[in-house]
């Protein structure tokens, strides 16, 4: 298990329906999706329904809004509200976030 993932476990889980995580620790959207996965595992674990998701940093990360677009596209993250860093790129990415019941505001 990389370090970054240790994080979910700890301290970084706020009554279970809110995460915070800081993304500048990650190469790319690939270890962010996998974050993004691991935490709503525990979730599910949990019985929360949705949850407050605080990508702090998140535009640090190289094509950040793939991994975002991936697991709402797939129906994993559901009902919950993503939050994280503004960028600049923001509008250029901002349409493809289409549908679901996902709210996303960097």
């Amino acid at each position: 298990m990389k370090a970054h993932h240790a994080r979910l476990y700890g301290s970084e889980i706020f009554l279970n329906l809110m995460f915070y995580f800081s993304c500048d620790v990650l190469e790319d959207y690939k270890e962010l999706m996998e974050v993004i996965e691991d935490y709503l595992k525990l979730k599910k674990r949990k019985g929360v329904k949705s949850a407050f998701i605080f990508l702090d940093e998140v535009t640090f990360v190289d094509e950040w809004w793939r991994a975002i677009k991936f697991l709402i596209d797939r129906g994993t993250l559901r009902r919950d509200t993503i939050i994280g860093s503004v960028s600049l790129t923001l509008g250029k990415h901002f349409e493809t976030f289409g549908g679901g019941e996902v709210m996303v505001k960097l």
